[in-house]
């Protein structure tokens, strides 16, 4: 499952010419890829993220199983150096996030796990553990906190406004729990929320445009989405079901039609299809139109995939031992799907960019075969646009603060991301003064719609 918490939307201006020409288009043609370069897994994977772990400007790749990590450090140019973490937790892990929950300036992970008991299997309880970077990509042992059920999925956000970002999970409990973070990254359980069926993919993102973020679910056993909508504090009192495909494994959120809010898409597993379920403009949501997505689809990411800055849908399918490419007509609605090929039996999917060139590439991960995959993309492609661009105004050193001021944003709020994490909404005003509490290299983007649609990088270092 998908796990880096959605960026709230946005729209992108692009000429007359250029959108005639993507909503004129009746066939698109498929992104060119590279040849996969695969790392051997230990274990079957259970999850993988994508952020710069250790501070150098590029992304790493976290590959979680059962019972360790698996680090790809970039060297800059998308080949990457193996590290693993074992003996970090005592329990079955199915998913994580990426977050700076101690505002150290590096990014933290948030484990969702199975407690095991005496006798070495689950016990029905769930465990989340929290594991702290130290600074160059090495994370210490977790600390742990019990949740309810057994836990599937987590995804971290700023869930009640304070700035800081907080934590929600999913499992057999039906519900979404809900733990706010008091800015050390110590967690606090204050509750669960919605209703569900042992759900799966629990993702964040602001869809009723109020300006914080709610969340939404996938509930396989019962082919739904739960929608739940945070009150501003991190509770949330209302919640509604959507259907979507028959066992929908994952669920993303992404502005489709480029309206300028979130809408949901995804992955049915029996009825080998995606949903898209379009936003109404309040967080609600009408009902779902489907497309064809090989034998059975179990994960799904979006991003800009054909530079054309509407949102794509790259989809894992095991069964074709392939990645399905959903590129958008550029009005919301999707093509036939290609393929691209990724390895034995590819149960998840996610996107950034490895070697710099401004163009998105996939990293599978490959139960069949336990590898991971690093597929490079656009090979001989154009360049992707970028429209907004950021500086560094002022920097001090007492107290350590960057000013940064941007143009070319164009929704009401973007998002900005330090370090390759996501640490804050802010109105989209052109000015924003980011706070730290250690020394140290920071980089900065700001973002707007999906990862993709994103600033030049900025950096700034304080020596003391």
């Amino acid at each position: 499952m998908r796990n880096v918490a959605s960026i709230p939307a946005g729209t992108v201006t692009l000429s007359a010419l250029c959108a005639a020409l993507v909503l004129g288009a009746s066939l698109r043609a498929a992104v060119p890829f590279g040849s996969p370069v695969f790392y051997p897994l230990p274990e079957p994977p259970a999850a993988v993220a994508v952020a710069d772990i250790d501070l150098d400007g590029d992304q790493d790749i976290i590959a979680l199983t059962a019972t360790r990590l698996r680090v790809l450090v970039n060297d800059g140019s998308g080949s990457f150096a193996v590290r693993d973490q074992a003996g970090l937790w005592a329990h079955e892990a199915h998913d994580l996030t990426v977050a700076d929950l101690d505002r150290d300036g590096d990014a933290d992970l948030t484990v969702a796990m199975s407690g095991i008991g005496a006798n070495g299997f689950p016990d029905g309880t769930g465990r989340l553990g929290v594991l702290f970077n130290q600074g160059d990509g090495v994370f210490a042992p977790a600390v742990l906190y019990q949740s309810p059920g057994s836990t599937f999925s987590v995804v971290s956000a700023d869930l009640n406004g304070d700035g800081f970002q907080d934590v929600a999970s999913t499992g057999n409990s039906f519900r979404a729990s809900v733990f706010l973070n008091d800015g050390t990254g110590t967690l606090t359980h204050i509750g669960d929320f919605g209703n569900g069926y042992t759900s799966t993919s629990i993702k964040a993102g602001d869809l009723d445009g109020d300006g914080d973020f709610d969340l939404a679910f996938a509930n396989p056993g019962i082919s739904t989405i739960s929608v739940l909508r945070n009150a501003g504090d991190g509770t949330f009192p209302s919640f509604a079901f959507y259907q979507a495909g028959d066992n929908c494994n994952d669920v993303v959120m992404a502005d489709t039609d480029r309206d300028g809010d979130l809408d949901l898409v995804s992955a049915n597993y029996y009825s080998r299809d995606v949903s898209v379920l379009v936003n109404s403009g309040d967080g609600s949501f009408a009902p779902q139109v489907v497309y064809p997505a090989g034998s059975f689809p179990v994960d799904l990411t979006e991003a800009d995939f054909d530079g054309d800055q509407w949102p794509d849908l790259a989809v894992a399918d095991p069964e074709g031992n392939a990645v399905l490419m959903l590129l958008n007509n550029g009005n919301g609605t999707y093509g036939t799907a290609s393929t691209v090929a990724v390895g034995g039996g590819p149960t998840h999917v996610e996107s950034g960019d490895f070697n710099g060139d401004q163009r998105r590439d996939l990293v599978v991960l490959n139960a069949a075969s336990r590898q991971v995959a690093v597929i490079l993309g656009n090979a001989g492609g154009g360049t992707v646009e970028i429209e907004i661009s950021l500086a560094i105004v002022r920097k001090t050193n007492r107290p350590r603060t960057v000013d940064l001021r941007w143009t070319g944003a164009t929704p009401s709020t973007v998002f900005l991301i330090r370090n390759g994490t996501p640490i804050a909404t802010t109105a989209n005003d052109g000015q924003f003064t980011d706070v730290l509490a250690a020394r140290g290299t920071y980089t900065y983007r700001i973002c707007q719609q999906e990862p993709d649609v994103c600033s030049n990088q900025v950096t700034v270092r304080f020596q003391r």
